[in-house]
Formats: structure tokens, sequence, C-alpha cells
């Protein structure tokens, strides 16, 4: 847990930073722009899931593993993926708005932040699908909570 904390978010921040700056250029748009504030909505909800996993999930695991139980409700898990799932709304959100101002701009500067969201995106499912499939399985009991597929 202390390798996605501390190192796997910290990336991830800093890709999406990129990302917020990148948006930032194009166009020479305020920060208070639709792209950039869909990107600093992405940056919030990162946020949001690296705080609820650093503050109460990834404890909470911890203590399950050092009293070797498993949790009775998936409560604390599922509002995990509630960020996760926004996050992934958002991507794909800001990948329509750039897409299409790609169709009216030709800025070589679209597709470059194209593909650094969507490696990004990527890697956020990757992350999650990996502690669904490796480490929330072993803390949980309820039959109500499945793995992404």
């Amino acid at each position: 847990m202390d390798e996605i904390l501390y190192q796997v978010y910290p990336e991830l921040f800093e890709q999406m930073n990129g990302i917020i700056s990148a948006t930032r250029l194009l166009h020479n748009d305020p920060p208070g722009s639709m792209l950039n504030e869909l990107a600093e909505k992405i940056n919030d909800e990162m946020q949001k899931l690296y705080s609820s996993e650093k503050e109460v999930l990834f404890p909470f695991i911890t203590t399950l593993a050092e009293e070797d139980k498993k949790s009775t409700s998936c409560k604390l898990f599922k509002d995990s993926k509630v960020h996760y799932t926004a996050l992934l709304k958002l991507v794909n959100e800001l990948k329509t708005c750039l897409r299409n101002s790609h169709e009216q701009d030709s800025s070589l500067l679209l597709p470059a932040i194209i593909d650094s969201l969507e490696v990004f995106e990527q890697q956020h499912i990757f992350l999650q699908v990996t502690k669904d499939k490796y480490l929330f399985p072993r803390f949980k009991s309820c039959s109500g909570c499945k793995t992404l597929s």
C-alpha cells in the first residue's frame, strides 16, 4: 500500500499536473476555461480518491491485516470506487472535448494532450484492477463486491 501511496499516486499527480499545464497553453485559454476546468476536476477527484485511500481505506486494511480479519462491510471499498468511477467519467469527458477541439484546430498540442490523458487513464485503470484483484479481496468477505473486469 505504501508503494501505491508514495510512488504510484505521486507519479499520477505529476502526469495530471502536466496535462493541466498543457490545457492552459492550448489556445492561450485562461485557467477558468472549460478544458482546464475539466482537467482541474480530474485532479480534484484524484485527490479525493488518494485521500480516501490514505486516510481511511488503507489504515482500515492495515488493521484488518494485523488482526487477521476480513471486513464485514464493503462500504469503504465502494467509497473508494465511487471516486475512481467519477475520475474516469471526467477523463472521458475531457478526451471528448479535446477531440472536438481538434476537429476545429490543428494544434499539435491537442494530440499530445489526448495521448497523455489516455496513458493517465490506462494507468488508473491498471491501478484499480490491480487493487481489486490482488489487494482488496483478501480483506473483503461480503459477496456483493466484485472485481473490475
